[in-house]
């Protein structure tokens, strides 16, 4: 014990030695004028300049690693050919429509997890007047191949060629039973798994452009930090303006999962005629768009990996002319979900006096992302304490992807923010105006009801609520608590039933897994196990950074870095109330929330019977983390918070994503 405490002692005087001559030499290096002009460029938190460091290294190393695009990819694999015995597997181009030519072929190969030693011949043939000629062939070792990963082979085309002409093929040159290798393939369509891919494109030097730019603007935020007592709400517009709006321009169209449903959903809302009665202008299910409309899709979602040719983004700029003739007309029922009027505000404008797709699709995705930026600015303003939190769940990269985009859920996610700090007033201030919060929070209920009706239970933070503001009685405070979430939800259900619901049915698989719970009750652990452990780190990823469609992941380090300052945000922060009846209430609605969101898509969404649940994402929980912050805060404040420090982080991620957006579609 002795022992213990002498090196205790030692280590405390080691670091005490440690930190003064830390602050002597900081302080000699802040006197000098130019230093401590240079610094102020910088963050002053080691912490944080250490993330500095780390986020330039993975930008660098995933700028090396993704100089390559993707042409074309077939990327379902859930069967495989028979073993490459005697007869070879060939793969031809005749389907694969593509103008730029690759450079290599990467193919998906199944070495039935075993290590083998067959030899086999990779061979790319020309087709010329019938007669298939030899242009490449190499031989290769089967233990050099790894189980459920690509192997690349070189394809020399010459551009001027067209692609259907050429086909590959893997022949076994010797091989057994017990050492061969297969290719995986598309079940349905039998077509090898495989992607072809080019060395470099055309659009990247163009894009070089821009990384003076973000260097710029990271730098004088820092400077910004630094010498000026910024505000949350100054700080919120300033990445509104350098981050979030670049950000949005930079996302090809299409490239956030669903977002061709919620831009033709939103289109024909925009197109509603305000003159007819509500019934007989939904009753219309047509959308008439530019007739060139399909150019939107020139990033090819989920078959190429970059966007190839600027041409391609030039010539949807360019306009067709208003005439019928040059009008498609687009089958879409009118869906029920409201946050589709947003977007539909930005793209009725435009679409009166433009006619191009491009500027009619980033119309409605600029109104998107500035409504729910502006909900997000009135929580900070609105809100007297906890803004740091605020500022660090609203800049969560995939909060940022969906507030970029035509998702509804970036005003469902806004919403809930602006809900949060509604109570929080409630809580703090010393005046409470009840029936005008009332009112504000049965619009916001209305819109979440009506979007995702699973969020209701953050209402229950009321309960936080002192029962002085309500005069000393606690019942009226659990009256207008429940009251709100009643309201909140007959009308988001009104709004749905209004409009011709144009969504599928949810079918047999609905009915199958229900009545299959529910026959045998005791499957939800195994059920519950399954997911968390299929599934636990992709929500985490989805939760934090993995974008498009779940094609471009930030680095799980970041994963730690974001638990690590909620953890100090949490530590920093002080609790909101002593009342464990109350603070178990609201950890009971935390919890329907979110089993809630697994019973939803495991009913709704997953297949009969399926042994986990299927299709949900890091990003439904995003309207939870303020609310559980909440309840996590200690007794007592551990750590004296440093606003800066928090401005420091979201500036490293968001110029960070921003790179990484550049690096990954272009």
């Amino acid at each position: 014990m002795e022992t213990i405490k002498g090196l205790k002692e030692k280590c405390k005087i080691q670091l005490n030695k440690f930190i003064k001559k830390y602050r002597k030499a900081k302080l000699k290096i802040t006197k000098n004028k130019i230093i401590s002009f240079v610094i102020n460029f910088f963050p002053k938190n080691v912490f944080l300049f250490l993330i500095m460091i780390i986020s330039l290294l993975l930008l660098y190393k995933y700028s090396n690693n993704n100089n390559q695009i993707i042409i074309y990819s077939q990327p379902i694999s859930n069967s495989t050919f028979d073993a490459i015995l005697v007869d070879p597997v060939t793969i031809n181009f005749k389907d694969t429509n593509s103008n730029v030519m690759p450079d290599y072929i990467c193919i998906k190969f199944a070495t039935y997890d075993r290590d083998n030693n067959a030899n086999y011949r990779y061979s790319l043939y020309k087709t010329f007047n019938n007669k298939k000629e030899i242009i490449n062939e190499t031989i290769f070792n089967s233990s050099n191949l790894k189980d459920g990963e690509n192997y690349c082979f070189e394809m020399s085309i010459n551009n001027r060629d067209k692609l259907s002409d050429y086909s590959v093929s893997i022949a076994p040159i010797y091989a057994t039973s017990s050492n061969s290798i297969t290719i995986f393939n598309n079940s349905d369509t039998k077509e090898a798994t495989y992607t072809l891919v080019k060395s470099s494109s055309s659009v990247r030097s163009y894009i070089k452009i821009f990384f003076p730019f973000i260097v710029l603007v990271y730098f004088l935020i820092n400077y910004l930090i630094n010498t000026k007592r910024l505000s949350v709400t100054k700080y919120w517009i300033i990445l509104i303006i350098f981050y979030f709006i670049p950000i949005m321009l930079i996302y090809p169209p299409y490239e956030v999962p669903d977002e061709p449903v919620h831009f033709y959903n939103s289109y024909r809302f925009s197109q509603l005629d305000l003159k007819q009665p509500l019934y007989q202008s939904v009753n219309d299910p047509y959308i008439n768009m530019p007739s060139n409309i399909s150019c939107l899709d020139y990033s090819t979602i989920e078959k190429i990996d970059k966007v190839q040719n600027l041409n391609d983004i030039t010539n949807c700029i360019m306009e067709t002319s208003n005439s019928l003739n040059n009008t498609y007309k687009h089958y879409n029922r009118i869906t029920t979900k409201l946050g589709y009027i947003v977007p539909a505000i930005g793209i009725r404008y435009t679409d009166h006096f433009s006619n191009s797709p491009l500027k009619i699709f980033y119309s409605g995705r600029l109104i998107n992302l500035l409504f729910s930026a502006l909900l997000i600015l009135l929580a900070l303003i609105i809100t007297p304490k906890y803004k740091e939190l605020f500022i660090l769940v609203g800049t969560i990269p995939m909060f940022v992807q969906q507030m970029i985009s035509y998702s509804y859920d970036s005003i469902l996610n806004s919403s809930c923010l602006l809900v949060m700090a509604i109570i929080l007033n409630m809580i703090y201030s010393k005046k409470s105006k009840l029936i005008i919060n009332f009112i504000v929070l049965v619009i916001l209920g209305t819109i979440i009801a009506n979007l995702k009706y699973i969020y209701l239970p953050l209402f229950l933070f009321i309960l936080f609520v002192p029962n002085e503001k309500f005069k000393n009685k606690k019942y009226f405070k659990y009256l207008y608590c429940f009251a709100l979430i009643l309201v909140s939800y007959l009308l988001g259900k009104f709004f749905q039933d209004i409009f011709i619901n144009g969504g599928n049915s949810i079918g047999l698989s609905s009915s199958e897994n229900l009545s299959y719970v529910l026959n045998n009750p005791l499957k939800i652990l195994p059920i519950a196990f399954n997911t968390f452990k299929i599934n636990g780190l992709f929500y985490l990823q989805s939760l934090i950074g993995y974008f498009s469609w779940f094609k471009y992941k930030m680095s799980d380090l970041f994963i730690i870095i974001y638990i690590a300052m909620f953890t100090y945000i949490i530590l920093s922060s002080e609790k909101i109330n002593d009342d464990k009846i109350t603070k178990t209430i609201c950890y009971i609605g935390l919890l329907i929330a979110f089993a809630g969101t697994f019973a939803a898509m495991y009913f709704y969404w997953s297949q009969p019977k399926l042994s986990y649940v299927d299709g949900v994402q890091g990003r439904y929980f995003i309207p939870l983390l303020i609310p559980l912050a909440l309840l996590l805060f200690p007794k007592k404040t551990r750590y004296k918070m440093n606003t800066n420090n928090i401005y420091y982080f979201v500036n490293i991620i968001l110029s960070h994503y921003l790179v990484f957006a550049l690096l990954s579609f272009y």
